[in-house]
């Protein structure tokens, strides 16, 4: 199963208390394909389905490179099996406009 995290950027994270990360580890422990992108990546244009630029993650868990890139693609969010929204407050433009495109 393919599962795209809409996220904040993958370096700000604290991986001992941050509930993405977990989610994106226990995904990738039952062999699911975890994938992560950012509110920007996001993008739609007329007639087309909402898409994204999206990295493919090998999460180790060790910090501080606790991920690897093991390749990007565009793609749209339809192809993935699950998208998860995990875009931190503040509820701000980008917020609103990135969920209204999901």
């Amino acid at each position: 199963m393919n599962i795209l995290f809409v996220c904040d950027p993958l370096s700000t994270f604290h991986i001992e208390k941050d509930s993405t990360f977990t989610m994106m580890c226990e995904a990738h422990k039952r062999g699911h394909s975890v994938w992560a992108c950012e509110t920007r990546d996001l993008f739609w244009q007329g007639g087309e389905r909402v898409s994204a630029q999206m990295q493919a993650l090998n999460l180790t868990a060790q910090s501080p490179d606790w991920y690897t890139v093991t390749s990007s693609k565009t793609q749209a969010l339809a192809d993935m099996q699950a998208v998860v929204m995990r875009k931190d407050p503040p509820f701000d433009n980008e917020y609103f406009y990135a969920t209204h495109l999901l």
